[in-house]
């Protein structure tokens, strides 16, 4: 079997660059590792604080509309290290995914946690409930147009009510009117028909003065609701 070789070479200027090209490779590896670590911490971070923030007092945003931590965690005592030692159980999963599995995969980004600490708590009785009235006012302000706009529509409704309460109270009071017409009209015919018979009555009697039947003045109750 026929074998063919060749020599090779490589020029110290070539070896020089060579080193360089791999020096400058690995610093920007390892620069985008680095910078993959930080995303990765301050993702683990944000992550971490919304979990503590998803233990909010839910009853106190649903019938104030504010939003504050429970500080007690359902327990009647608030605690500072029960806030920390929640972020810190947050934390440590989404730092370090392979915590608790037997087959560890590969992270390229490898993040350990150190210390957790909270820095300042602002509660919502401080500066005589400061929080609680920026909320509030904040609240407010941003629904100040559509709580008018509701108000407004509440009124037309209401308006609208009141026209068709004023037509029904109209029909109803011609009705009326029409059924005392008819009344009057039978009383009128029930007088004119005692006033006959007594006049037969009195025809027999002589020397006596006929003095007119004086009836009393009747009124309609529908003028004193429409006063009303």
């Amino acid at each position: 079997m026929k074998r063919y070789e060749k020599k090779g070479a490589i020029t110290v200027f070539l070896s020089l660059i060579g080193a360089l090209f791999l020096s400058l490779l690995c610093t920007a590896v390892e620069s985008a590792r680095v910078q993959g670590s930080r995303a990765k911490a301050s993702a683990a971070l944000d992550m971490g604080l919304f979990s503590v923030m998803g233990e909010f007092e839910r009853e106190l945003l649903e019938k104030y509309d504010v939003f504050f931590l429970d500080g007690a965690a359902g327990s009647g005592s608030y605690s500072a290290d029960r806030i920390n030692d929640s972020l810190r159980a947050y934390m440590e999963y989404n730092v370090n995914p392979n915590k608790g599995e037997l087959l560890r995969s590969f992270d390229p980004f490898p993040v350990s946690m150190g210390d957790t600490a909270i820095t300042g708590v602002s509660l919502a009785t401080d500066e005589k409930g400061a929080a609680f009235y920026q909320q509030a006012v904040g609240f407010m302000r941003g629904n100040l147009a559509a709580e008018a706009l509701h108000m407004w529509i509440e009124r037309m409704q209401e308006g609208r009510q009141l026209e068709r309460a004023k037509e029904a109270y109209q029909k109803q009071e011609g009705a009326i009117e029409q059924k005392l017409g008819q009344m009057e009209e039978q009383r009128r015919q029930t007088e004119q028909e005692q006033q006959a018979q007594n006049g037969e009555g009195q025809s027999a009697q002589t020397g006596q003065e006929k003095q007119p039947l004086k009836t009393a003045e009747k009124k309609n109750p529908l003028d004193v609701v429409r006063k009303l």
